[in-house]
């Protein structure tokens, strides 16, 4: 098989039974369900109709793994029609633009890709790297050098794939590992290894602002890489748990052996600078233009001056990208507005849930909710879809050599190490670095609260309706007092225009803060804090840090020190916003 469905099989039973759930299903959602503007919604109209469609479309691809392609195809027209025909709101083509389009913004210099365009050149285009990556004969090589005993030459192969994958998408990382695993087990390549190989290329991006879609988003929405890249201890921590296990059953399914290990391999070098050429443009592409087939097309293009691509590879590839997309294109239309309260509990939640559920929108909510701990949050998302073969790119791309892995049910026995990691993973990071969320522009920092000196507590509600200057400083450092008496001075103009103002002294017993209150002779309330909790929630290696929110209590400028001229821009148009009828 080179797709996702079997070569010259019936699919009239998978059709009939999905249908058949179809009808089942919507006549329970029309007799006991609610009609609302937003559709039918069963259970008190908490679980709206589409879901019900995306989950028996989710349960049509793990039992008939023969017949996954039709049963996702059927999944999206189902829900598409059920949009159309029964929400007045939507449309399917303003939709689907978006999941397609392809704009250059010129302010940003940056594209505005839709998920499907770029999942589907990533996916033809990276099947055209592996096949060169395998005809290089580098990993014929590549074998000569893994150890022969015991787990560790399985183990081994999946180090590098997980450190291919910190820095190149996780499809490529998993498609490499994939023909070097064919090569070095004689093509006796066990599902349980293929969902090792699936879970390394997601984690080793789980933890790298440029090895994964989901960290790259974080990184261009203002989180600082280094809020991410602690998720490095739970990524390790997984992948050792199981690429040990995972290395032990693969030597014992099909142990490596090498023949004439010291006879000379000869290695192409121009298809091997092709495939480098491919990576380093689909690295650049994405860092610098969000959009990272682009330049993988591009590379393949200018490598016909070398070798001619391997074209036989689109075939098949593109069944895959077809039953992905399908997929993707249904998770899209889900009507998920909001995520549980921000907490470990929630991040923890979330990598079962993207094991079915397309993680970047899910990133993309929680990155407007604002208050995560982004290196967990990243390590869960990234790591949590590799627990089922169509829970990520990666996990279909490799599908397409080794079609066996379609079979859920085989995938989940034999892959049985991968969700044990994932949770081993989870909870050594969440001992090691407690929960720390970090709050970015254009989140609404709900959960901060803190105690005035002069009585009462502090939180964003307090202000609710009228702009906010917050400082953030430690009254210890050179400018702590400096910042503070230079709020003081703007205090009066601000607050006479309906501003806020707050300052918190980190680092700060009480007392010291109220004595410093009335030594400076404040005009605007104080809170303390002897830790710097509500501080590193802002602030990433400044002593002095400010913010302001605008009327709706969203951050609209965050930046370390106190940046007179800019702070006041950011004042001025919170207030013009907030003046602007409703």
């Amino acid at each position: 098989m080179s797709g996702p469905e079997a070569g010259g099989r019936r699919f009239g039973p998978a059709v009939i039974a999905y249908a058949a759930a179809l009808l089942i299903a919507a006549g329970v959602s029309a007799a006991y369900g609610a009609k609302g503007p937003e559709g039918y919604a069963l259970f008190d109209g908490k679980v709206p109709f589409e879901f019900v469609l995306f989950v028996l479309t989710l349960l049509g691809v793990a039992l008939f793994h023969h017949h996954t392609m039709v049963v996702a195809l059927c999944g999206l027209a189902s829900v598409s029609a059920y949009k159309v025909l029964f929400l007045a709101d939507f449309h399917i083509g303003e939709h689907m633009h978006h999941e397609w389009q392809v704009v250059f913004n010129g302010n940003s210099g940056r594209f505005e890709v839709g998920a499907a365009t770029n999942l589907l050149g990533l996916l033809l285009g990276f099947a055209i790297l592996a096949k060169t990556f395998e005809e290089s004969k580098v990993p014929d090589w590549i074998p000569r050098i893994l150890p022969d005993k015991g787990p560790w030459g399985g183990f081994v192969l999946l180090c590098y794939v997980w450190i291919l994958s910190s820095f190149l998408d996780n499809i490529a990382a998993a498609m490499i590992g994939g023909v070097i695993a064919r090569t070095a087990f004689r093509g006796k390549v066990s599902v349980g290894f293929i969902a090792a190989i699936v879970a390394a290329s997601n984690a080793g991006g789980a933890w790298s602002v440029v090895g994964d879609t989901t960290t790259t988003m974080m990184w261009i929405s203002k989180v600082p890489a280094i809020r991410v890249a602690h998720g490095f201890l739970a990524s390790a921590v997984a992948l050792a748990c199981f690429g040990i296990f995972a290395g032990a059953a693969q030597q014992k399914h099909s142990p490596i052996v090498i023949e004439n290990k010291h006879e000379k391999v000869p290695i192409d070098g121009a298809r091997l600078g092709i495939v480098a050429f491919i990576l380093a443009a689909a690295i650049l592409t994405n860092m610098y233009l969000d959009f990272p087939a682009l330049g993988v097309w591009a590379a393949i293009l200018v490598g016909m001056a070398l070798r001619r691509p391997a074209w036989g590879e689109i075939p098949g590839a593109f069944k895959g990208a077809v039953f992905l997309i399908s997929l993707v294109l249904c998770a899209s239309m889900m009507p998920v507005k909001a995520l549980p309260g921000a907490s470990w509990q929630t991040a923890f939640s979330l990598g079962f849930v993207s094991a079915v559920f397309d993680n970047i929108p899910l990133t993309k909510l929680a990155l407007e909710q604002g208050g995560y701990d982004w290196g967990m949050l990243a390590y869960t998302v990234g790591f949590g879809g590799s627990m089922i073969w169509f829970g990520s790119s990666a996990g279909v791309a490799i599908s397409k050599d080794y079609p066996e892995a379609r079979n859920t049910g085989k995938y989940v026995r034999e892959g049985w190490y991968v969700p044990v990691a994932y949770v081993v993973g989870f909870f050594v990071m969440l001992y090691l670095v407690p929960w720390s969320p970090y709050y970015i522009p254009g989140n609404r920092p709900s959960q901060i609260s803190v105690d005035l000196v002069a009585g009462g507590t502090w939180t964003v509600e307090t202000v609710k309706g009228k702009p906010a200057v917050l400082l953030l400083t430690d009254p210890a450092s050179k400018e702590g007092l400096e910042d503070l008496r230079l709020l003081q001075s703007k205090a009066e103009a601000w607050t006479g225009k309906g501003v806020a103002i707050l300052g918190v002294l980190h680092h700060c017993p009480k007392e010291r803060a109220a004595a410093i209150l009335q030594a400076e002779r404040l005009r605007f309330p104080l809170a303390a804090e002897e830790g710097e909790k509500v501080f590193d929630t802002f602030s990433e290696g400044h002593d002095t840090h400010t913010v302001v929110l605008d009327a709706g209590g969203k951050i609209a400028y965050t930046d370390g020190g106190f940046d007179e001229k800019a702070v006041e821009k950011a004042v001025e148009k919170a207030l013009e916003d907030a003046a602007k009828p409703k």
